[in-house]
């Protein structure tokens, strides 16, 4: 298999395993959201406050999501504005969605900084992408450029 292939298929699957979480959490009831929150605090160690805690958390599944999506859009979209517009479709319509379900589960409600939160983790996300693709370049072209000094050593040119 290809490794572009082979790679999108994994980045499809992460991509999609990230946002089932994202919003299977956003359905469960408050109550046993809170509990997870606390179980997390307590296994992490963090001394802070839930409401920390929860946010953080917010920030970093959609860091993560960013971070993904950015890549597999990257394989993807050859356009640069496509990919600009694909990526801030998704930034603005996941989060929107997960406050929505929450809308519909029990003792919990929608909050808009949560959405402001989902999408600066999700830029953050993809900033996180970028980096690793220019370093990914960088490294190609020197090994592109290595390779090809050592042809021209070879053939005595």
């Amino acid at each position: 298999m290809h490794i572009h292939r082979a790679m999108r298929i994994v980045l499809i699957i992460l991509s999609s395993l990230i946002l089932a979480f994202i919003w299977l959490n956003s359905l469960l009831p408050a109550e046993i959201s809170q509990k997870i929150s606390n179980m997390v605090q307590k296994i992490l160690g963090i001394d802070s406050t839930q409401y920390a805690v929860r946010k953080a958390g917010h920030f970093t599944e959609f860091l993560f999501l960013g971070l993904f999506l950015s890549l597999l859009v990257n394989t993807v979209v050859r356009r640069l504005k496509d990919r600009v517009f694909c990526l801030s479709f998704f930034a603005v319509f996941v989060p929107l969605m997960d406050e929505t379900i929450q809308l519909f589960s029990p003792g919990r409600s929608a909050e808009v900084k949560d959405i402001w939160i989902d999408i600066g983790g999700f830029l953050v996300g993809c900033a996180a992408a970028v980096v690793l693709l220019l370093i990914s370049a960088f490294i190609s072209s020197r090994r592109l450029k290595i390779k090809t000094t050592k042809d021209r050593m070879k053939y005595g040119e």
